[in-house]
């Protein structure tokens, strides 16, 4: 794992437990678990490729869904837990010639686990902030890309890296319901690590060929995403 991951966890973790301890006698303290999924509008950032001129990304729509795990801290603090099954990617355009102008899409998907904090406003239908960490694990990277007349495909996996570390901020509604607590909220989560590793992959289309020659600094690039999500929220400690 990278080493900057590691030590912006254990700082995370550090921050988290003392807090936890103080805490510990509040009565309001509660554990809930859920549900949470939604959609995912994801982007790249490649800085030595993107221009006008040379190479633009757009968002891409993807997909997510996960489990959340709600610890009290205090009446308005909480910790999140969120492992999420998440889709990620790009759409590419090349060039500036709008007649010959290849379009390509780099798809992935990883494990998430954010390690947020949460703050609650209200006491009934809840505004909040959240905010924090997420670890990501890639399961897969792919490529397909329309070139004079043929798409061709590939597999990015070795020229990817393994693990992501990112921030992620947003704003969300809570707001109770009979069995637990709905809640909805935007967030945008951007990475830390260049996510290229140097290699080669080969592209194909219908029997025809091609290498694709990858530099990790030339060729380098952090995901990012804007995330609009929905779930639930059941308590099961005391009150």
């Amino acid at each position: 794992m990278n080493k900057l991951a590691s030590i912006f966890i254990v700082v995370s973790l550090c921050g988290i437990l003392p807090v936890y301890s103080q805490s510990s006698d509040v009565q309001t303290n509660t554990f809930s678990v859920g549900i949470i999924g939604g959609l995912n509008f994801a982007d790249m950032h490649f800085p030595h490729h993107q221009g006008s001129e040379d190479q633009r990304i757009s968002a891409l729509l993807r997909f997510g869904a996960g489990a959340v795990l709600d610890i009290r801290l205090s009446n308005n603090f909480f910790v999140r837990l969120e492992p999420m099954y998440l889709q990620k990617g790009g759409k590419i355009e090349e060039g500036n010639d709008p007649f010959n102008q290849p379009e390509g899409r780099i798809t992935s998907s990883s494990i998430e686990i954010p390690l947020l904090m949460k703050y609650t406003f209200g006491n009934n239908i809840q505004p909040y902030l959240i905010g924090g960490p997420t670890l990501a694990y890639n399961l897969k990277s792919d490529i397909d890309f329309d070139l004079i007349g043929l798409k061709f495909k590939g597999n990015l996996k070795d020229i990817t890296k393994t693990f992501d570390l990112g921030l992620t901020w947003g704003l969300g509604l809570q707001v109770p319901v009979g069995f637990g607590t709905f809640f909805l909220e935007g967030r945008y989560t951007f990475g830390l690590i260049n996510q290229r590793k140097s290699g080669i992959t080969t592209l194909s289309s219908n029997g025809f060929h091609f290498d694709l020659y990858s530099d990790k600094e030339e060729d380098k690039y952090t995901k990012r995403g804007f995330q609009i999500l929905a779930g639930v929220l059941i308590s099961i400690g005391k009150h």
